[in-house]
């Protein structure tokens, strides 16, 4: 066996093990934000897609993947001299996202795509949060461009109690009173930065 494909089997499996359970932390974490986000009415499933042809369920082990990895190196090996390319390895993993079990990409609205892409988001915030301790400090650019009202509510609610948070908007009529008057708002006018009262 060539050398570049030992040492791709060797961190190879590595990666395809930490990855899987990694997504398997990130997918519950991400359904409960999801239903949180969307008061019960949407679930969120993500799937991880390995670069390598294994069938469900996927390895356990590490030692499962190292061999699975070796496998497919050993068959493809003269499509991948003759495409001058490695068909397979942790640089073809992808995952994918779903919602009421159709895949987002294709059949999700433009808000269903954004309340997504902030369940991962913001299950990050969880899980970080788990790691070290205590909360993140959560950035959020224009992110209500694309919710209708009911979401933009629900992500408020869902951010005020846990982390600092910092988001840009346009319009603030996505926020109550109450939280209004707990933030610290400030406003860019012509690039200058000031601080409303």
């Amino acid at each position: 066996m060539p050398e570049w494909n030992a040492q791709l089997v060797k961190y190879g499996a590595r990666l395809f093990h930490a990855r899987r359970q990694f997504l398997e932390r990130l997918n519950a974490l991400a359904h409960t934000t999801h239903r949180a986000l969307t008061r019960d009415a949407e679930t969120l499933t993500l799937q991880y897609l390995p670069g390598l042809p294994v069938r469900e369920p996927l390895p356990e082990k590490e030692e499962d993947w190292s061999d699975a990895l070796l496998s497919a190196l050993h068959q493809s090996a003269g499509e991948e001299l003759r495409r001058g390319t490695t068909l397979y390895g942790p640089h073809r993993d992808d995952f994918l996202i779903q919602v009421q079990g159709y895949e987002a990409r294709l059949y999700a609205s433009q808000g269903q795509q954004r309340t997504c892409a902030l369940s991962l988001r913001l299950s990050e915030v969880s899980l970080v949060e788990s790691i070290r301790a205590e909360p993140p400090i959560v950035l959020l650019d224009d992110v209500f461009s694309d919710l209708d009202p009911a979401r933009r509510r629900h992500l408020v609610e869902f951010l005020t109690p846990r982390t600092q948070t910092f988001i840009t908007c346009t319009d603030l009529s996505a926020f109550d009173e109450a939280t209004l008057q707990d933030a610290a708002l400030f406003e860019v006018q012509s690039g200058t930065v000031s601080r409303r009262a």
